[in-house]
């Protein structure tokens, strides 16, 4: 009976971590790669916001008239949308784009979430465990699975252009004043829209290889993953109701206090991937280095996933929220031009921690 079980953990773990696989590895490079008129910010930004509201409004209206097998299809279908977009980028494409891959995100973890947690509450009736720990050994199960897509998308990106001539290496002029507002590649090497870029090829492997890990996590849930039904009760409730539900929640002190560290989170991801992957890395060691550099990001993001999540039943969570601060930005003087620049938070718990 378990078995069964954890087979649809599995199958829902490797299918999100194919999609997002592809999609943190292009995430990634979008900065460096739509560098003109800061296109590839701008997309992550839509993205983002468009995230925010379909989260309140989309995911309870699409379980209940579609279940969350095929929401997650659904959702999958959207994330497909932005790689294949990336083959022409403009301003129509990947902002439209942008805005489907947000409308998708919010679905996409709310019925992933409400899967585990229905099967896992399922499972604990049938062999009298508690539910809670059902649960949150299957949600470990995910996450340390999924946490693993920073390494593979960027191993891929990294692969393609390691191993293909014209692979975005460049020599920026003076790399010790690189940083954000301050990289001298920006003008030099962006300037005329491809110096310094990768051939058109090498980009259409790499979203070829995307496409097709988003393709493959979409067949795995059709075919594999089993459908299951909601708790009635939880259907009969309307967006209505689920979203004054919402706002009243926000009257718990705990919800608010969450909240900063919420929105600091999202900061810290937006700074991984464009101001740092742009600037720290794509300015000193050229775009074929982004891959490698995150991929040591999501090792060790997959390992305090596992690591806290153990720690936390000894310090409670608590600690861990306090430690997630420790970062602090330091600065450093140019030795060429006397100015001081920012460089990357000298202590990363914050990175590591929250991503988890």
């Amino acid at each position: 009976m378990e078995g069964s079980y954890v087979k649809n953990i599995l199958i829902l773990s490797f299918g999100i971590l194919l999609l997002y696989t592809a999609y943190m590895g292009l995430q990634t490079l979008q900065s460096s790669l739509n560098r003109i008129e800061g296109l590839g910010v701008a997309s992550l930004s839509v993205m983002y916001v468009s995230l925010s509201l379909s989260s309140l409004f989309l995911p309870p209206l699409l379980i209940k008239k579609i279940g969350c097998k095929w929401t997650i299809v659904a959702s999958m279908f959207c994330f497909i949308s932005y790689s294949l977009c990336n083959f022409y980028p403009s301003w129509p494409t990947l902002i439209i784009s942008s805005v489907l891959v947000g409308l998708g995100g919010g679905p996409l973890w709310a019925s992933k979430s409400t899967y585990i947690t229905i099967i896992g509450n399922k499972y604990a009736e049938t062999c009298g465990k508690l539910a809670k720990d059902v649960v949150n050994q299957y949600f470990g199960i995910f996450f340390l699975i999924c946490q693993t897509c920073r390494i593979w998308g960027n191993l891929i990106s990294s692969l393609v252009f390691h191993l293909t001539p014209n692979a975005g290496g460049i020599d920026a002029p003076n790399q010790t004043i690189c940083g954000a507002g301050d990289c001298p590649a920006e003008l030099t090497q962006y300037g005329n829209n491809t110096a310094g870029r990768p051939s058109n090829t090498v980009i259409y492997i790499l979203l070829g290889s995307y496409t097709a890990c988003g393709v493959l996590a979409m067949l795995l849930i059709i075919i594999f993953l089993e459908r299951i039904q909601t708790d009635k009760v939880q259907q009969e409730k309307n967006t209505c109701s689920t979203l004054l539900a919402a706002f009243k929640h926000l009257g718990d002190k705990r919800q608010c206090l969450l909240i900063p560290l919420t929105m600091f989170s999202g900061l810290e991801q937006g700074f991984i991937a464009s101001d740092f992957t742009k600037s720290y890395v794509t300015c000193i060691l050229g775009l074929k280095y982004v891959g490698f550099v995150i991929i040591c990001f999501g090792v060790t993001n997959s390992i305090c996933a596992a690591v806290f999540g153990k720690v936390a039943q000894y310090t409670g969570r608590v600690p861990l929220f306090l430690l997630a601060p420790a970062s602090l930005r330091r600065r450093r003087k140019d030795p060429v031009y006397g100015d001081r620049v920012s460089v990357p938070p000298s202590n990363n718990f914050v990175i590591l921690f929250l991503c988890i």
